[in-house]
Order: structure tokens, then sequence, then C-alpha cells
């Protein structure tokens, strides 16, 4: 069974993942070819399953048809803005197809109009258009072939997997911390260190017992910072030589690689490093997930609408530097504020699962026609 996912331009492979990792389980033999207005590589659609990257045909009917013809094309999901030629040419070799994230380009709202199908065959051979509420709906409804097809459940968001994690290991190390209150800095450049442990000490003063799990940007850098960290007087023990934190430990230098999950789940505060520095940094969709506050600099960089994304459902706090980083940390060691803070944080996360869930549905209903 081939499905093809056209995705527009502004649409990543992303929003899509995991609604086609539901639909992988549940059909064995799917496979997706996968088009696109954006430039997209092999990597983009990595966390696609059964996914294959081909360049878009051309918009024309008789390079769309040998397109479909070549592939064994069954059902057809597009995304985002539709190139009309596409609909027409599926619709003529009896393929049917869901519309998400609907919106309509002004330059090829005619071409919806008056499409070569006096009676808009192609567009009732749509199965459902799911939109996100709002004027982008008027436009669809002015269609008279869409208007009992429009759904609004939302936008598609980007899927957030929880960081994998060794649930013994976690118990074990909680066993040995005793409720003591930790924060973690994710990611942390080599640059931002410095404003990490103003931020720890400042906070320290208020809570003595506090423990900071510190994750370098690069981990070959772990035995270098933990031996700098001795030198500067820091009680510091790394993870890559299985060091457990003691009583009297500051820091734990978390210098492996794969541990992500686990320090997630053991701390209160997330602080996203590369915020300060401008460089690479991780999704702070990941500690949102698993109910640790995110804090986080000036700077999103590829991250930047997942922190909008958060900071729409209050759920994140931006920091200028240390001190700023300090006051948060020690605002956020307070169950209420975190408590309220993770709750927002889930919000933001779970936003659009109304709208994947029904893309799952429509998807399967698809599939099982296409296959009768």
């Amino acid at each position: 069974m081939t499905l093809w996912l056209h995705l527009s331009q502004d649409t990543p492979p992303s929003h899509v993942a995991d609604p086609l990792s539901y639909l992988a389980r549940q059909w064995p033999e799917l496979s997706v070819v996968v088009t696109s207005d954006a430039a997209l590589s092999e990597r983009d659609i990595a966390g696609l399953p059964g996914a294959r990257l081909h360049d878009a045909p051309p918009d024309t009917a008789r390079a769309v048809r040998q397109f479909i013809e070549t592939h064994g094309l069954r059902a057809a999901l597009w995304v985002g803005d539709l190139r009309p030629c596409y609909l027409v040419q599926t619709h003529r070799h009896g393929i049917r197809s869901v519309w998400a994230d609907a919106c309509i380009d002004p330059g090829r709202a005619w071409r919806l109009r008056w499409l070569p199908l006096s009676d808009g065959a192609a567009l009732q051979a749509l199965k459902a258009v799911l939109a996100a509420p709002g004027p982008e709906v008027e436009r669809l409804a002015a269609l008279p072939a869409l208007r009992d097809r429009i759904e609004t459940p939302g936008a598609l968001q980007p899927g957030v997997a929880a960081a994998p994690c060794d649930m013994s290991e976690r118990d074990a190390l909680a066993v040995i911390l005793h409720a003591r209150p930790v924060w973690f800095a994710a990611f942390v450049d080599p640059g931002e260190v410095s404003a990490v442990l103003q931020a720890h000490a400042m906070a320290s003063r208020l809570s003595h017992r506090l423990l900071l799990i510190l994750h370098p940007a690069r981990p070959e850098d772990g035995a270098a910072l933990r031996d700098e960290l001795a030198r500067d007087g820091w009680r510091a023990v790394l993870r890559s030589e299985g060091e457990d934190p003691r009583e009297e430990t500051q820091v734990l230098v978390a210098d492996t690689e794969d541990e992500l999950g686990l320090w997630y789940r053991l701390a209160t505060i997330t602080f996203v490093g590369g915020t300060f520095a401008g460089g690479p940094t991780r999704s702070p969709l990941e500690p949102a997930a698993l109910g640790s506050v995110v804090l986080h600099g000036p700077q999103g960089g590829a991250q930047a609408d997942a922190f909008e994304r958060l900071h729409g459902f209050r759920a994140a706090h931006r920091v200028a530097g240390a001190e700023a980083l300090g006051r948060a940390v020690e605002k956020y060691l307070s169950p209420d504020a975190a408590a309220e803070m993770a709750h927002h944080g889930w919000q933001a996360v779970s936003a659009g699962a109304d709208v994947a869930n029904r893309l799952v549905d429509l998807l399967d209903e698809l599939l099982n026609e296409a296959g009768a």
C-alpha cells in the first residue's frame, strides 16, 4: 500500500511524524512517497517510517499521471497549500485524499474554483479538509464543493516523543538523591558554563542541598569540565566514570550520550543550553513532555518555534543572563510554581493531539478503502 504525501513550502515532515508512525504500526506494508515544495533531504524524513523522498512532479497533467503510475499510488495526503493538478489527477486515477492544515495560496485560488471538472468532482473526492479555526476556513468555505468536508480540529504540530529512560536506574538515583532538589542544564555550550555555575551558586543560597546536573554540549569535554570544577572549589562527580552523587556533591557532570530522559525525569527544572551562546540547541518540548520546567536564554535558534509554542501556553521562562537564571531556578524550586508550569508544559506538548488523532482515523479509513 503506497501513500503519496505532499508537503507545502512551510510544512516540515515532523508535523506528520506521529500520525504516520501510528499508521505504520497498523499497516506494516505501508510505504510513503514524500514530495515537497521545499528542498528536503533524506535526513529530514528520517522520522517518517517507510518514507521515500522524490522530487515533486511538475504541475502538469502528463507529469503527475506518470508519477502516480510509476509509484503505484493508492491514497494521498496533502499538507498545507494544495496543487490543483495533483488533486485532479489523483481523482482521475480513483485515488482519494485528505487535505490537512488546509490553506489556499492566493495565486492558486482561481485554479481551485475553475478545476477542469465542471461539477467539482475533484474537490468532492477529498475525504476531508482539516484546517485551523480562523480566516482560512472562510476562504475554504467559499468553494461550495468543500463546505461539507471542512473540519476544524486545529493545526498539525510537531510530535514529541518522550526521551527513553532506564526506569530502574531512575529509581535507584532517586533513592540516592533522597528528595534533594535537582535542576538540569542540558547541552551547555562552553561559553555558558560560567553563567550556569553563577546561577547555581545563587540558587544554592536558598536551597543548600541543590544539585546541578550539568550536561556539556560536547560529552567528550566531561572529564576536563569536572577537573576544572574541582580546581574552582566545586564538589563534582563524573557520570561516565560511574560516580554517583553523594550528599556533599554540588555538580554531577552528565557526560553520557543517551541519558537525557533520565535527567529530564529527575530534574524539576531544565535549562536548555545553547540559548545564551546562540549555538545548536535541543527541542524544549522534550523536557516539557516529562514534566520538567523549561528555562532558556534569548537565542532560540532552530528551536525558536518550539520555544514560542511553549510561551503561547505560559510553559517556559526566558532569562537574559546568569542572575536572571539564578532567580528563575529559585522561583521554580517552589513545588507550587513548578507544578503550575509543568501543567502548562503538558498542555503545550499535547496541543495538536486532536488533529493528529483525527488525521490517523481518516488515513486509516482511506487505506482501508484503497485496499478493499
